[in-house]
């Protein structure tokens, strides 16, 4: 299986230069469901770059997503989440229709291959 890299201000995430973002330490920013939505905002074979900013829109887009389930609006969020994830686990793409326009967190650009 081929997975993405992730960076980091502009350098691969590496132990050896350790540039590491890590759970637990997002963890105590976040709730942990915020933490896995901004992680899963991205397809897991595609490079992409880690900002402080990503945990603050997850958190933003989570709390959107329990408003909507909360008050009883018409929702195919079960559906959308299955097409999703059986379509080579595209997380992102979930992510992305289940956000009004208004709140739909921007992406990271593309990463060159380190």
């Amino acid at each position: 299986m081929h997975v993405g890299l992730v960076g980091l201000d502009g350098t691969k995430m590496s132990k050896s230069l350790g540039n590491l973002v890590f759970v637990d330490e997002l963890a105590q920013r976040a709730e942990a469901a915020a933490v896995r939505l901004a992680l899963l905002d991205h397809h897991y074979r595609r490079d992409w770059e880690w900002r402080d900013e990503l945990l603050s829109m997850a958190q933003s887009r989570l709390a959107t997503w329990r408003s909507t389930l909360t008050y009883g609006r018409p929702s195919s969020v079960v559906e959308d989440v299955r097409a999703a994830l059986d379509d080579d686990l595209d997380s992102p793409r979930h992510c992305a229709r289940s956000t009004t326009p208004r709140t739909r967190a921007t992406t990271s650009p593309r990463l060159p291959r380190w």
